[in-house]
């Protein structure tokens, strides 16, 4: 062949541009790297293609083995060769065997035990595939199966309740299938796995009663096994979603309460202890409707101008965000049956029955779920609970707080917030939060001659003066505990719903009533309300203490004067002064602010942990302590002003002059209180002008 007939590509390429072609030994590596890439990606693509045409081949040739063998099946026959296929068809073919087969062979051959094992195992599983269909003469033959131990068990095993309740959920209430499913759901014998799975699958299905026509209702009704909720092995409640939690407690609440007379003390103490368990995993407001007063609880709480505040001490104050967990709006007749939870007639029905020792501790966590998840209704529940003739009160502090152990001693010589002896069943944190709670309550309408029990006047304080000195020394030692040392880790929370800052608030509110009804007519004695009433035991803890309070305020203030701008970022903080005024009682009252601010409401305040005692418990400190912190506190202040003021002259002008007030001497106490309260620092100096009927100096 001539070479100009050649193929091209055999031609010799010659570089006419006078660069080197070279290539370099990396680039040699890159390009082999690149082509060995290139044929692994291509094996990987391979090997992924035949796996899915050898699934495929897989898949349309089983479903053609499966057409044979439906072909084959003879409809109403129970040997065992037809029970295997139609294991292996599945589908719409075993729901149309079972309209064919015979059940009363199929009973009669359970009651014998079939053809061996063999028929037993294929039948159990047959029971699970008609599971999944809602027909009439499939649900007869489960019927039958329930009455085999083998089958009955591998059914629950598989998901047998929460088929049921599935089922229940998609069929109509005039449906005839939902007869058949309630008496499916109640016919096994009762063991703790099968009342667990009706607790955690029939009953949260939602609107449960409202499904079902009465004749069902009725069967339902009186077969639940709530006579046997002590058999539960644990409370099923963990695996709940919310909204289930919610449908448990609103079924409950509309199948038990009429039976309570009926039920057993050990059922009843496990119904309640059921019903605290779901209320303390629920969020607040969760069993009322959505509405904004719900969702701004907190918002509303604070938003008055009192001077109780609430005072955290915290190690940072970048605030931390608070996860909301959102609920399904609540159908109105699940709320109209959530209503009767805390409803008078309700809680009296609960406490009439709970008399049995068994159940006195159930109780209390009843009581006290239900003061955490209405907190709206607290004062309303707290109520109706002192009022019932129960002697509630009594037993929280002759069973449970007077022997816990609790508020003993304190650091470091002791622990006041661990129990002597701690039985694993009865915590008795929830016995004292509920009778500090039903205490500071009861102490708001009753009246001093009622509380001290003076001849001639009702009895209504149930304690005793001597055991109240007691529980006030408890709940000193906790809060002196709670306010100036860590709380432990382990628990790291008390109770489910209440946390150690909780009950530190709740023990505050306690010891401040109490401390009220001392100041008025004394029952604890001179040194009764010192945490330390030894003098030579807390002299130098005094001393420490005072020091340590006025290092707190001056690391406060140069706090506030390097870097008070970032509370002013939020224009709903209020931030009080830290300053203490004596009172003739011996109480302490903080100063109003010039930094108050006019809007929002009050966040919690940050102070350190003397200030958080002062602020709160002042009466647990030595009157002469108090003084000389609070003269320390004007020498801080007096040194802080002179300085202020001296950096503030002017080399025209001088020092500034102070603020004039000219005060009529006919209205004194009202120009006091309206112009000294306006603009003025009274921290700084104030020139005050008394002013004649004439106008006169």
């Amino acid at each position: 062949m001539l070479p100009f007939l050649d193929d091209p590509s055999n031609k010799r390429t010659i570089n006419l541009s006078g660069q080197s072609t070279s290539t370099s030994h990396q680039s040699i590596l890159e390009q082999a790297k690149q082509r060995r890439n290139e044929r692994i990606e291509h094996k990987r693509r391979t090997d992924a293609a035949i796996q899915i045409q050898g699934w495929y081949r897989g898949r349309k040739e089983a479903r053609r083995v499966r057409e044979v063998l439906a072909g084959e099946i003879v409809d109403g026959r129970l040997d065992l060769e037809t029970l295997r296929k139609l294991i292996l068809v599945r589908g719409e073919v075993v729901a149309r065997w079972a309209e064919k087969v015979d059940v009363e062979s199929i009973r009669r051959q359970v009651k014998e035990g079939g053809e061996g094992t063999s028929w037993i195992v294929c039948m159990r599983q047959i029971g699970v595939l008609l599971l999944q269909h809602s027909t009439i003469a499939g649900m007869q033959i489960i019927q039958t199966l329930l009455d085999n131990t083998q089958c009955l068990n591998y059914l629950v095993n598989h998901g047998f309740y929460a088929s049921i309740a599935r089922l229940i959920i998609s069929s109509s209430k005039n449906s005839p299938q939902l007869s058949i499913l309630i008496q499916l759901a109640t016919h096994p014998p009762l063991s703790p796995q099968i009342i667990s799975d009706i607790v955690s699958h029939i009953l949260t299905i939602p609107l449960l009663p409202n499904r079902l026509p009465l004749p069902s209702l009725t069967h339902l009704s009186a077969r639940l096994p709530l006579a046997q909720l002590h058999l539960l092995p644990s409370s099923p409640t963990s695996a709940l979603t919310p909204a289930q939690k919610i449908d448990l407690v609103a079924n409950l609440l509309a199948f038990t309460p009429p039976r309570y007379q009926k039920l057993p003390p050990q059922a009843f103490a496990a119904y309640l202890c059921l019903l605290a368990d779901l209320m303390d995993l629920l969020p607040i407001n969760a069993l009322e409707p959505s509405s904004p007063s719900n969702t701004s609880t907190s918002a509303t709480n604070n938003d008055s101008d009192d001077d109780n505040i609430r005072v955290t001490v915290v190690d940072s104050f970048t605030p931390i965000p608070i996860p909301i967990p959102t609920l399904p709006p609540l159908d109105p007749k699940t709320l109209k049956r959530l209503q009767t939870l805390p409803s008078n007639t309700h809680i009296h029905s609960i406490l009439d029955v709970s008399k049995s020792p068994s159940t006195k501790y159930p109780l209390v966590r009843f009581i006290l779920a239900l003061v955490g998840i209405y907190p709206s209704k607290t004062e309303t529940i707290l109520n109706i609970i002192w009022s019932h003739p129960s002697g509630i009160v009594k037993d929280l502090w002759r069973t449970w707080v007077r022997s816990s152990g609790l508020g003993r001693d304190i650091p470091p010589d002791g622990d006041a917030l661990t129990p002597r002896h701690s039985s694993g069943s009865e915590n008795p944190w929830p016995p004292l939060i509920l009778l500090s709670s039903l205490y500071t309550s009861a102490l708001v309408t009753m009246g001093d001659d009622e509380f001290f029990s003076l001849p001639g006047t009702p009895a209504r304080n149930p304690l005793s003066i001597d055991e109240i000195a007691s529980f006030s020394r408890m709940l000193i030692n906790i809060a002196w505990t709670l306010y100036m040392h860590s709380p432990p880790s382990t628990p790291s929370t008390p109770t489910q719903r209440f946390g150690w800052s909780d009950i530190r608030e709740q023990v505050t509110r306690t010891l401040v009533s109490i401390h009220a009804r001392d100041a008025r007519r004394g029952f604890m004695g001179d040194d009764g309300w010192l945490v330390f009433r030894s003098s030579s035991t807390g002299g130098e803890i005094w001393q420490s203490f005072l020091e340590a309070a006025v290092a707190e305020e001056q690391a406060l203030i140069s706090e506030d004067s390097m870097g008070g701008d970032m509370l002013d970022e939020d224009p709903i903080v209020v931030r009080p002064s830290p300053r203490f005024i004596m009172r003739s009682g011996g109480g302490v009252t903080p100063r109003s602010s010039s930094t108050r601010r006019p809007v929002g409401y009050r966040r919690e305040e940050f102070l350190g942990p003397r200030q958080a005692v002062l602020n709160n418990i002042p009466f647990v400190i030595p009157f002469e302590v108090r003084v000389g912190i609070f003269r320390q506190y004007v020498l801080v202040d007096r040194q802080r002003h002179a300085v202020a003021s001296s950096q503030r002259f002017d080399i025209s002008g001088g020092y500034p002059r102070r603020p004039r007030v000219e005060i009529r001497r006919t209205h004194i106490a009202q120009d006091g209180f309206d112009k000294l309260n306006q603009d003025v620092d009274l921290k700084k100096g104030v020139e005050i002008v008394f002013m004649d009927r004439w106008g006169e100096e």
